[in-house]
């Protein structure tokens, strides 16, 4: 098995209950999420796991406590996870990690995960990439936009772990291999 953080700005500190290694590194976001928290005293964003294969997973959700449930029960695929807490983090750590899947909330500070994919895509970086919403509201148009903008799955919270890791398999399994940039 590999630990190799693509993000080596931060101290890195081993989790020995769960084999991950957690970056310390402050997030400077101010505003404060949907669950009320201020991200600066929330958990780190970027999250490694002890992975058997070089694809990534990115996770884009900013209440702390659903992004650690989702890593808890995603770190099963055996992939290295990364995570951001909003749309603009999200950005940069798909520009440095090249996921193979994104799994990205609606309502996120700084960019929505909407506006977010939306961008990727017309910009074709979602091309060899699946992505996957989680959503408080399953409204009609909110689904419509991101469709048009690639999403291929939708799941509404509160969201049973089981469904969640069924339907990530289930596409990870049948996503396109990404190649990395030259």
């Amino acid at each position: 098995m590999d630990v190799s953080p693509s993000l080596p700005t931060a101290k890195l500190e081993p989790q020995a209950a769960n084999n991950e290694i957690v970056s310390s590194a402050a997030r400077p976001n101010p505003e404060v999420n949907s669950s009320g928290t201020d991200p600066r005293t929330a958990p780190p964003a970027v999250v490694y796991t002890v992975h058997e294969t070089e694809e990534t997973l990115l996770i884009i959700e900013d209440d702390p406590s659903i992004r650690d449930l989702m890593v808890l029960v995603l770190k099963r695929l055996k992939c290295r996870i990364v995570t951001a807490n909003n749309g603009m983090e999200a950005l940069a750590r798909f520009n440095e990690c090249h996921p193979k899947m994104i799994i990205t909330d609606v309502l996120l500070p700084r960019m929505n995960g909407l506006d977010l994919i939306r961008q990727l895509h017309d910009t074709g970086a979602l091309d060899k990439t699946t992505v996957l919403v989680i959503t408080a509201f399953g409204y009609r148009e909110i689904v419509q936009k991101a469709k048009l903008a690639g999403v291929k799955d939708f799941l509404v919270k509160p969201f049973d772990v089981e469904d969640l890791f069924t339907r990530v398999q289930r596409a990870w399994l049948n996503a396109p291999v990404r190649t990395l940039p030259e």
